[in-house]
C-alpha cells in the first residue's frame, strides 16, 4: 500500500515538473519572440552596418594612403603638359609673331612682300569620310553613318583593318575603289589631336639667298613648332643676284 502511495506520490511530481518544464520553455520562447527577437534583429542590423564601415574606413585610409603617389603623378604630368605646351603658340604670341615677322625679315637683309594668315580647324578622317558619302546620298546613308559613328576612335586612330572591311561591304561596287584610296590617303595631323589650331602664314619676300638661308635658321632656333613648306625660289629679272620666294610657315595654337 505504502509503496502504491509512494509510485502515485512520484508520478504526480514528474507530472508536475514536465507541466513547469513547458511553461518555463513556453515562457522563454514567448519572450523570445516578443521581446528578445526585436533586439537581436536590431542588433544583428547593427554589426551589419558597423561592418559596412569599417570596410569603407579601411577603404578610404588605403586611398588616403594613395593620395602621395597619386599627387606625385599629377605633379610629373602636370610638369610634362607645361614642357609640351611650350611648343604651341598661344594668341597673344601668334599676333607678336605676325607683328614682329617685317622687322625680323628686315633683320636678315629681306624685304617682306605679303604675308597671308589661314585658320584650319582639325578635320579628322571620319569628317572627311562622311563629306564624300553626303554627295554620293546613298540609300543605305544612315546606317553607314550609324556604322562610322560607332566606330569612329578606331577609323580616325586607323588601328583596325576589320573596320574598313565592314565599312566597304556597306559601299555599292561602283564607288569603293574612291572610298578605298580616300580612306589610305587622307591622315590626320597627329598635332591636331591635341585642343590646337594650325595657322599657315603665306609669306613672299624679296632679298638674297644668304638673306633667306639666315632666315630659315632664325626659325629653326625657335622653340617652338614652326614648319616651312612648299618653298618656291626665283630669280629677279632686273637683278638675278636677287631673288623673290615664297613658302608656308606652319605653327599651332593652343585652343583654350
Amino acid at each position: 500500500m505504502n509503496k502504491i502511495k509512494e509510485i502515485i506520490l512520484n508520478t504526480s511530481l514528474l507530472q508536475r515538473l514536465i507541466v513547469v518544464f513547458l511553461l518555463c520553455c513556453f515562457m522563454i520562447f514567448g519572450m523570445h519572440s516578443v521581446i528578445l527577437k526585436p533586439y537581436l534583429i536590431h542588433y544583428n542590423s547593427l554589426q551589419g552596418e558597423l561592418r559596412a564601415q569599417q570596410n569603407l574606413l579601411a577603404l578610404k585610409l588605403k586611398r588616403t594612403g594613395s593620395l602621395p603617389e597619386f599627387e606625385n603623378k599629377y605633379l610629373k604630368m602636370a610638369k610634362e603638359l607645361a614642357v609640351t605646351n611650350q611648343y604651341y603658340f598661344t594668341e597673344t604670341e601668334l599676333d607678336l609673331l605676325m607683328n614682329q615677322l617685317p622687322k625680323i625679315i628686315s633683320k636678315t637683309g629681306n624685304k617682306l612682300i605679303s604675308i597671308d594668315k589661314q585658320s584650319v580647324y582639325q578635320q579628322n578622317k571620319l569628317q572627311i569620310i562622311k563629306k564624300y558619302i553626303l554627295d554620293l546620298d546613298l540609300a543605305n546613308q544612315k546606317a553607314i553613318f550609324e556604322f562610322l559613328d560607332k566606330h569612329q576612335d578606331d577609323i580616325n586612330l586607323e588601328n583596325k583593318s576589320d573596320i574598313r572591311t565592314k565599312f566597304l561591304k556597306m559601299i555599292p561596287r561602283n564607288k569603293k575603289a574612291k572610298l578605298r584610296n580616300l580612306w589610305y590617303k587622307t591622315k590626320t595631323d597627329p598635332l591636331l589631336k591635341i585642343k590646337t589650331q594650325k595657322v599657315t602664314l603665306e609669306i613672299v619676300l624679296q632679298g638674297s639667298y644668304k638673306g633667306l638661308l639666315y632666315l630659315f635658321k632664325w626659325f629653326d632656333k625657335q622653340k617652338k613648332i614652326i614648319k616651312l613648306n612648299e618653298i618656291a625660289i626665283a630669280a629677279m629679272q632686273v637683278n638675278s643676284a636677287k631673288i623673290e620666294a615664297g613658302f608656308n610657315l606652319t605653327i599651332y595654337k593652343l585652343i583654350d
